[in-house]
């Protein structure tokens, strides 16, 4: 299957999907990043895209092996939407998306 990554920048042939936490220190603090995987035939790994929950994470990587499994050709990977952006968005249309 090819995927258009996070970035829709570039697009890779992958089989699977995975997804690897990354924690980082900030400071004093430690914030946890989930990436999302792509692994090719030769088991090769690429960034598709990178979410701060690993609910969102999980749910991207089961919809895109979901995808191989029914031999979907193409997918591409959600743009990341920044939580104040997403904020303005639903104060402009009223609501909920």
């Amino acid at each position: 299957m090819k995927i258009k990554n996070q970035d829709q920048d570039r697009v890779y042939s992958i089989v699977k999907a995975i997804v690897k936490v990354h924690s980082f220190k900030i400071c004093s603090c430690t914030h946890t990043v989930y990436n999302v995987l792509g692994v090719n035939v030769l088991g090769r790994k690429y960034l598709l895209g990178t979410l701060d929950y690993k609910h969102e994470a999980e749910q991207i990587k089961n919809e895109i092996n979901n995808l191989i499994d029914k031999k979907q050709d193409f997918y591409s990977f959600p743009e990341l939407v920044d939580y104040e952006i997403e904020q303005e968005i639903d104060s402009l249309i009223g609501g909920g998306l």
